[in-house]
């Protein structure tokens, strides 16, 4: 669909979302086009919201992180999705160019805090400060449901709590 003529930031390429019949296109700066009423327009989004984007089609209606479609369309590796994620290196949701996106373990993206700072020298170990004087918190994801473990003083009280869950995973 590339022929048509809207306004492109310096370097952007679109590509057709497949499965949408001509109706979206993504592209390399997360920008979403779609054909709407005879012309083309961009999805709007905003705030928190520009992760994710719904796509309709014959009216189903799915829901798209927006990093992950840039990613599948422009990245250099497969994502699996549930091993293999996709973040934002400058922690900024609302940047979704693909020059912003890394493919990382689930593993190591629960390991970093909410704003992508390393939250612990651990892994399943992250900070968390709403229950005073317990601020580390524990996790594990077992068969890709997040499983709390706890609230801990220490990031080494978290750690062996994640530890000794994990050694119970793996002997049974």
């Amino acid at each position: 669909m590339s022929y048509h003529k809207i306004d492109r930031l310096p370097g952007e390429v679109f590509k057709e979302i497949d499965g949408y019949d001509g109706y979206y296109e993504i592209s390399n700066m997360g920008r979403v086009l779609s054909w709407h009423k005879g012309k083309f327009r961009f999805l709007k989004t905003g705030g928190y919201d520009r992760q994710l984007i719904i796509l309709q089609i014959n009216g189903v209606r799915d829901v798209h992180k927006i990093n992950c479609l840039v990613w599948d369309y422009f990245g250099n590796k497969k994502r699996d999705g549930h091993k293999l994620v996709v973040t934002r290196i400058n922690k900024d949701y609302s940047d979704n160019k693909i020059t912003n996106l890394k493919l990382v373990s689930a593993r190591i993206l629960t390991h970093l805090s909410y704003k992508g700072e390393p939250g612990s020298k651990h892994i399943g170990v992250h900070y968390d400060g709403t229950i005073k004087g317990k601020e580390w918190k524990s996790t594990i994801t077992i068969n890709r449901k997040r499983v709390g473990l706890g609230y801990f003083k220490t990031q080494e009280d978290a750690s062996n709590a994640y530890q000794k869950r994990l050694a119970e995973i793996q002997e049974g």
